[in-house]
């Protein structure tokens, strides 16, 4: 029984231990991950070579909307790659330096008529990380409501005592 007990035991502290170490790994590759301004080199690359891509008539209608759409929600969510809760910071420097960044870049290197053949692809992988960072935005903005209401009726309450 004791020596059950303590295999029980053991496997408990090697998984707390193993999770421990994966959130800090994790933690120590987002710290060396993309600052600011890299990010923001990323996304400014994007917008030319996607501008430049439609302006050449390599990109249809449909693919450069897309890419706008993504792009102004990258946007609006770069001033909160940095200041963000952990999870939510990393949830927005992979979308924007891996997820957009390693899929649009190889996109728009590829041959006339490779690039037709993956246009389905694009098309669902840019809706896929649009809808993600609306899903961000969203999230950000009900977090930065509810401080607001929390902070409006401490104050409130603060005053109605006096």
């Amino acid at each position: 029984m004791k020596g059950e007990q303590g295999k029980v035991k053991t496997a408990w502290w090697m998984r707390l231990f193993h999770r421990e170490r994966q959130v800090l790994e994790t933690e120590s590759m987002v710290e060396e991950g993309p600052d600011e301004r890299e990010l923001t080199r990323m996304l400014f690359t994007l917008k030319e070579k996607i501008r430049t891509g439609y302006e050449e008539r390599t990109l249809d209608n449909e693919i450069y909307d897309e890419c706008r759409y993504l792009l102004f929600r990258l946007d609006l969510l770069l001033p909160y790659a940095l200041i963000t809760p952990y999870a939510l910071k990393e949830r927005i420097i992979r979308l924007i330096a891996e997820d957009a960044f390693g899929t649009l870049e190889p996109y728009l290197s590829l041959h006339e008529e490779s690039r037709r053949n993956v246009r389905g692809e694009i098309v669902r992988a840019l809706r896929c990380m649009a809808a993600e960072a609306a899903r961000i935005v969203g999230a950000i903005q009900e977090y930065e409501r509810e401080v607001f209401s929390n902070r409006a009726a401490f104050v409130s309450k603060w005053y109605e005592k006096k």
